[in-house]
């Protein structure tokens, strides 16, 4: 009987300055590793510009967190009634906005903007194969207002 690799989980936020919002993303790191490495080199170079009015990305992939404990972080409940989760597990074959043409052709702001195209608002968790958005089947009743609730719980 083969086991599986324990999956690591890289941290990716998403930092607005004007809404005063800040998101943090574990990203599966386990089979997606130059896909994601891209993704940083991106958000290095995109927040090498001092552009305050722009959403600042960060994404550390030196820092690997095993899964257990991105579950356990991800139990924490917001403060507030915000429309999204301020911590989010996201699984699955990630598959990045950002191409290496991407990264080489546009400058730092000209990236930022990018970005913010393809990332800002929680998009993210979209680019992932797993991505589920449970909000949105519940209004289209392919799910229960009680297995919404229990799945929200649950995460």
């Amino acid at each position: 009987m083969a086991t599986t690799a324990p999956r690591e989980f890289v941290v990716f936020f998403e930092y607005n300055s004007k809404e005063e919002e800040t998101f943090i993303y574990y990203l599966q790191w386990t089979g997606n590793e130059d896909a994601l490495t891209l993704l940083e080199k991106a958000t290095e170079k995109a927040n090498s510009t001092q552009d305050s009015y722009k959403i600042i990305y960060s994404l550390d992939t030196s820092v690997k967190l095993p899964e257990h404990v991105v579950d356990i972080h991800c139990r924490v409940i917001n403060p507030n009634n915000s429309y999204h989760k301020m911590f989010t597990k996201c699984t699955g074959s990630f598959e990045p906005s950002v191409t290496q043409k991407v990264l080489d052709e546009l400058h730092e702001h000209q990236l930022g903007e990018y970005l913010d195209e393809f990332y800002c608002g929680c998009r993210i968790e979209k680019q992932f194969s797993d991505y589920r958005n449970y909000y949105q089947e519940l209004l289209e009743g392919k799910i229960t207002r009680e297995e919404y609730d229990k799945i929200r719980k649950n995460q």
